[in-house]
């Protein structure tokens, strides 16, 4: 009779490791964003995705995030829901444009928790 092999428990995602700034980013709002997104503890994909929604914000107004109010917010909006984005020159989705705007209230919610 044949031995049965032991099971083999197989991550299918990899641990989320604390991504850093990069070391010559001088850009508070970015180094920020970071810490954010390391306090989340998100796996790596998302925490890629995050990064890239956040670039969206640092690319359209060079704004602290201090001086960031509604009316800038609803500015952003605007912003997102009539630019065309990436190689393929794409308006985003309503379900993208809201995902992005939840993600940086979640930040600023955060941010305001913790200095």
């Amino acid at each position: 009779m044949k031995k049965i092999p032991e099971v083999e428990i197989i991550p299918v995602v990899e641990e989320s490791t604390p991504q850093m700034a990069p070391n010559n980013c001088t850009d508070l709002r970015t180094i920020r964003i970071y810490e954010w997104i390391n306090a989340q503890e998100l796996a790596p994909l998302t925490q890629k995705a995050y990064r890239h929604y956040f670039n969206y914000f640092l690319r359209w107004r060079n704004t602290a995030w201090t001086d960031v109010d509604a009316e800038h917010m609803e500015e952003f909006k605007k912003y997102l829901m009539l630019h065309r984005f990436g190689v393929k020159q794409k308006v985003l989705s309503d379900t993208s444009i809201r995902r992005i705007l939840g993600i940086i209230k979640n930040f600023f919610d955060w941010m305001h928790k913790n200095g």
